[in-house]
């Protein structure tokens, strides 16, 4: 069993300045999208938060990776506007993380979800990877 600092009903807050990364067709953009936070920024925002969140309670040599995560995208933000996302720790199962999000700008709720990610080594994740794909073993 890995010893780590996570447990049920920790929270956190992280912000960011709300951007957009890449470009939206012409077409789906209509001109005016150019102008708001994406839902893939949002996503992006969301596990940004839960890295720094999870990293400095698990132990040296483990770090934790996404497994299953859910985003309602509620309302738009405009590009600029500063982006908080709320996290809870809502169950710990040996190494399975639950978490509860709620991200908001600075006119109330735009997004909610759920998230759970797994504690894993890094030569974990490879060997789970190439045996996957069949390819050479590598470590790290």
């Amino acid at each position: 069993m890995i010893e780590h600092k996570i447990e049920k009903g920790l929270h956190f807050i992280f912000q960011k300045q709300g951007t957009v990364s890449g470009e939206l067709p012409e077409e789906v953009s209509l001109g005016i999208l150019e102008y708001l936070v994406s839902t893939p920024v949002i996503l992006a925002i969301v596990i940004e938060a839960a890295s720094s969140f999870l990293h400095p309670l698990v132990p040296e040599g483990y770090m934790t990776v996404g497994k299953e995560i859910t985003l309602y995208h509620k309302e738009p933000t405009s590009i600029g506007d500063t982006i908080t996302i709320k996290l809870t720790v809502t169950g710990v199962d040996g190494k399975r993380i639950y978490l509860d999000y709620t991200g908001y700008d600075s006119y109330g709720e735009i997004c909610k979800g759920e998230y759970e990610r797994v504690i894993v080594t890094p030569n974990e994740l490879i060997e789970r990877a190439t045996q996957r794909h069949g390819g050479p073993e590598k470590t790290l």
